[in-house]
């Protein structure tokens, strides 16, 4: 019997990790890039004409905007149709605009300060107008026109956000005021006590209120002083209703600012000013100081 050479335990376990690996890479998938997935998707969507938002979410949308515009308004399928193209048209090419936003940074992600940047630019293009001769050399001159690609004219002038629900100054008449809003005189429950007695002694109602605050932005009674951050605003500015709070809240602190003294109780007219004035952070939480202190007035000490 012939004598054979017996293999060595580590030579075993060598050829059966080759034989594992050879399996292994035999079953690998091919890993594609990250981004090609993407990309097929986009030239798919390119190449059909099908409408990317689903139809019952954007009738639902567009009913519950309508009814707090008017209830009880009815719409065509043709209407629903025709207003989903408008919509998906005007928000691709924002987000075409945005996406180019972010090149211009060096992102690939779009980011939600693209967007904001890209409602709140006036696109301006050039177009060339030729003076002169074909002949000899033309000399181009530029004339600047304004782009209907985005109407900005449809966004709050006060957050610049495109979209939402928002009117005129001039038509905030149709809302009504029950309450006085918990953020006038910056949180001081105290200052907004004088004013509902002062209301209740002159026999005044919260919608005459309301609405006196509207017409004086109509007469422009206020002055920079009065509402420095508001001052630009006239009846034909377009306020979105998370924006209306804050903006009557600074009509409300002019009028309250233009109250006679003899109209007022002694206790309230007899305080001394607060340093810090109506931007005063101690008078949100600290009942005794709002009562003690005057903060319907300006800053004196930074």
């Amino acid at each position: 019997m012939a004598r054979t050479k017996r293999a060595s335990s580590s030579s075993i376990k060598n050829r059966k990790t080759k034989g594992k690996k050879k399996l292994r890479t035999a079953g690998k998938l091919r890993r594609t890039k990250s981004t090609t997935k993407a990309l097929r998707e986009i030239k798919n969507l390119q190449k059909s004409t099908n409408l990317l938002i689903p139809k019952a979410s954007f009738f639902r949308s567009v009913r519950s905007i309508a009814l707090n515009i008017k209830p009880g308004l009815r719409f065509q399928s043709a209407a629903v149709m025709a207003l989903q193209e408008a919509t998906e048209t005007f928000i691709v090419g924002v987000l075409n605009l945005a996406n180019l936003a972010a090149i211009h940074t060096r992102r690939v992600t779009l980011m939600d300060k693209d967007l904001r940047l890209v409602t709140q630019i006036k696109h301006l293009h050039v177009p060339q107008v030729a003076i002169g001769d074909q002949g000899s050399g033309l000399t181009f001159l530029p004339t600047l026109t304004r782009t209907p690609s985005l109407p900005l004219q449809n966004s709050c002038e006060d957050c610049r956000i495109v979209g939402g629900l928002f009117n005129t100054v001039r038509e905030m008449r149709k809302y009504t005021l029950l309450d006085l809003p918990a953020q006038s005189f910056n949180w001081n429950t105290h200052e907004q006590k004088i004013v509902k007695d002062y209301l209740k002694k002159m026999n005044i109602t919260m919608d005459e209120l309301y609405h006196s605050c509207i017409q004086d932005v109509t007469d422009k009674k206020f002055t920079k002083k009065e509402m420095p951050k508001y001052h630009w605003i006239n009846k034909h500015s377009q306020i979105c209703t998370k924006c209306w709070p804050t903006v009557f809240s600074e009509l409300l602190y002019a009028w309250r600012s233009k109250i006679p003294k003899h109209h007022l109780p002694k206790d309230v007219t007899d305080r001394i000013d607060c340093w810090y004035g109506r931007n005063c952070r101690t008078q949100k939480h600290n009942l005794l100081h709002a009562q003690n202190l005057n903060h319907v007035c300006e800053q004196t000490r930074w």
